[in-house]
């Protein structure tokens, strides 16, 4: 037989109000001893709640000589309140903004689990919620922000066209008054080539919440339960779809191709590294280290006109950055320093990345330049492009105080480049010798 959460919900809170007070009277003392003892008990194991209070009344009944009574199929007020409260939470009008209603068949999950109380106090001790959530945290990739991209928030998934040329071959000439002005090579402006947004779709694994998490979590210091699961759902995208934007590869059509098989396939070679023995003085190669003349030929191997872009910037894995940040010249100067905390290498930030490859033969370990250059599109879906879509799991027995969330995005990447001549690529990369 299956639990009714619903009732055994209300059982638990019940006890744990009783075990709360400082006194019990006997007839309390009596209750908390027949809700711990046999209550609870028989509903996780299958029974109703009016089975119990039947069977508690017809034992009083029994003891008296009295005729048994049989209750009725009446809903308890209770009950029939949350039910109610549970009805109106999972309402159209009570979910603004990026909340999608639709109904599932998706499994129910173990809401005793998520009932919210432990026992290493006592019995039925409530835990309740600190002012802050403290998660496990990890770096995701720099595509995926503002700050280090071009980044296009929409509100669908349309093929979006970004116009690029080249006219770096042609270069205007002195002319005389008597000459033919439309002589020269010229470019169409008016019908420029391109490259092309799509978008691919990411979606978190549905997590289960108990009708006590969207009461518990509504503090105003904790937030509500969707910013909650909004907070490190959307972590777990940003983590993903930011890999794909740094090496994600895969047939054209299947997934984003990130920035370094976009630069390989736009015919760049890159700098190859040599190592840091004319630093260390030691055996080190450009196998295994990168060196101060490494950074140098890279840093210079992108045109001055990226560099003074504002969204010029390195970009490594943390542990390549470590490395550089023990690199010093001969004269003792570090090649990396730090303002305000921020990493810079000849005057450049440093984007940490932990997608791009660590020091490693053949590795592309760095890459250097104009950022600005990718574009990452994130398509929300939903009316507010700049946030995600957040599906909400209506069940079919919502009675039962369960409801799934999952957090839905599509994004895709594209390098702004299509020229020729790779030489003018607006971001070059280190690759370690093989």
């Amino acid at each position: 037989m299956k639990t009714n959460l619903v009732e055994l919900t209300l059982l638990v809170q019940e006890a744990s109000e009783l075990a709360n007070k400082a006194t019990l009277t006997k007839t309390e003392e009596r209750k908390l001893q027949f809700l711990t003892g046999t209550a609870i008990p028989a509903v996780k194991a299958g029974a109703t709640l009016q089975e119990v209070q039947e069977a508690e009344l017809n034992a009083v009944e029994d003891r008296n000589g009295l005729r048994r009574t049989t209750l009725g199929n009446s809903t308890p007020r209770e009950t029939r309140a949350k039910a109610a409260f549970m009805r109106k939470l999972f309402t159209m009008e009570n979910n603004q903004g990026t909340r999608e209603m639709r109904a599932s068949n998706e499994a129910e999950g173990a809401i005793l689990s998520q009932l919210g109380t432990y026992t290493s106090l006592g019995s039925f001790v409530p835990t309740d919620f600190a002012g802050k959530v403290f998660a496990t945290m990890a770096q995701h990739d720099p595509l995926y922000d503002e700050d280090s991209c071009t980044l296009i928030n929409s509100t669908n998934a349309r093929p979006f066209p970004i116009p690029v040329y080249d006219d770096l071959s042609n270069e205007a000439v002195q002319v005389s008054e008597a000459q033919n002005l439309a002589q020269g090579a010229q470019v169409n402006l008016g019908n420029p080539g391109h490259v092309v947004l799509g978008s691919y779709s990411f979606r978190s694994p549905i997590h289960y919440m108990s009708m006590e998490v969207f009461q518990d979590a509504g503090d105003q210091a904790m937030g509500n339960a969707y910013d909650l699961f909004a907070q490190f759902a959307g972590d777990r995208l940003a983590r993903a779809i930011g890999q794909k934007l740094v090496t994600g590869t895969g047939p054209a059509g299947t997934t984003i191709t990130g920035i370094i098989p976009a630069l390989q396939a736009a015919g760049v070679n890159g700098v190859v590294a040599t190592g840091s023995a004319g630093n260390t003085g030691g055996a080190e190669t450009g196998v295994n280290s990168i060196g101060s003349a490494d950074i140098a030929a890279l840093y210079f191997g992108v045109n001055e006109s990226y560099r003074k872009s504002p969204k010029c910037a390195f970009m490594c894995a943390d542990s390549t950055l470590q490395y550089l940040a023990k690199i010093v010249t001969k004269m003792g100067l570090p090649l990396v320093n730090f303002e305000d905390g921020v990493a810079t290498i000849m005057g450049k930030p440093v984007k940490v990345s932990p997608s791009v490859p660590a020091i490693g033969s053949d590795a592309i370990t760095v890459l250097f330049g104009d950022f600005s250059y990718w574009n990452t599109r994130l398509v929300s879906g939903g009316d507010d492009p700049s946030t995600a879509r957040i599906q909400v799991f209506k069940e079919t027995r919502v009675e039962q105080g369960l409801v799934g969330l999952q957090y839905f995005l599509r994004a895709d990447g594209v390098l702004a480049f299509n020229s020729p001549n790779a030489n003018t690529t607006p971001i070059n990369y280190l690759i370690q010798h093989s």
